[in-house]
């Protein structure tokens, strides 16, 4: 499946998360009351490691989870274990927001466990939000690609189609979606990436960095889980001031995978004429 652990780490019921939790959300608090909320996000995973030890639980910080396929390898860096097996991701921020929690979701998918806990002391007080999962290992396999409306208009963009099936293969769905991205970009060249320039009345009026499979292809990838269509349509708007011709949208909607190609009808080879 191409994820390793540093360390075993043993799944916890949801009583044995909060018998635990209480106290480590106590020891929060009294670090939030003692030092504000100013310090760095590592002075505080110290001393919260420091005060859970002292209250005889298990921490350890920093602990790797390592995911690969073929030469492709990513590690992530779990904040704190506890008790062997609930995981507490630390904030310094002003607020949590969506992509806290889908980090953290991310992280129990991986070592394949149920609870965890985001902790901010960013905030005027400390900030939690309590993050869980049903989802096993097998769960993440079921899933189901819809590829009606993909069509492969270049030998790069039939490459990445067998890529996106090859690595749903190997790790499942259900992950961060920037983590395919990563990988898609790995395998299909760091060059991809590039700048696109924008129009307004026929002028350049700045670029944006994108994913080309080549000058006019571009690779869109998103987590949409609502308004699909909503979100197609500012993909159009986008592209009607570039000279991209086709967007290969890859959409991860959990166990729904969607594969879809978006033309830009604006652009014709006498509109790129008149923009450059």
């Amino acid at each position: 499946m191409g994820i390793e652990c540093g360390r075993e780490i043993i799944c916890k019921t949801q009583d044995e998360f909060h018998t635990v939790d209480k106290i480590v959300t106590g020891c929060a608090f009294d670090i939030h009351n003692e030092y504000g909320r100013f310090c760095d996000e590592k002075i505080y995973q110290e001393i919260l490691a420091q005060k859970c030890r002292n209250s005889s639980i298990e921490v350890e910080r920093e602990v790797e989870l390592g995911l690969s396929y073929k030469n492709f390898r990513k590690i992530y860096r779990i904040d704190l274990l506890v008790d062997d097996g609930i995981i507490y991701e630390l904030k310094a921020v002003d607020a949590l927001n969506h992509y806290h929690k889908q980090q953290l979701i991310n992280y129990l998918l991986l070592a394949d466990v149920k609870h965890g806990k985001l902790l901010n002391f960013g905030s005027a007080s400390v900030e939690y939000e309590f993050v869980s999962t049903s989802l096993s290992v097998k769960d993440r396999y079921n899933y189901s690609v819809d590829d009606r409306e993909w069509k492969a208009v270049t030998e790069k963009c039939a490459k990445l189609k067998i890529l996106v099936f090859d690595l749903l293969q190997e790790w499942g769905a259900f992950l961060d979606y920037r983590l395919y991205a990563e990988a898609i970009t790995f395998f299909l060249g760091a060059d991809i990436v590039r700048p696109v320039e924008l129009y307004f009345e026929g002028h350049v009026v700045g670029s944006q960095k994108m994913v080309l499979l080549d000058n006019e292809t571009v690779l869109h990838m998103s987590a949409v889980t609502r308004s699909f269509k909503g979100h197609e349509n500012n993909i159009k708007r986008f592209i009607r001031h570039t000279n991209i011709r086709t967007v290969q949208w890859i959409n991860m909607n959990h166990r729904n995978i969607k594969l879809k190609t978006i033309k830009n009808d604006s652009v014709t080879n006498d509109s790129v004429k008149k923009r450059t």
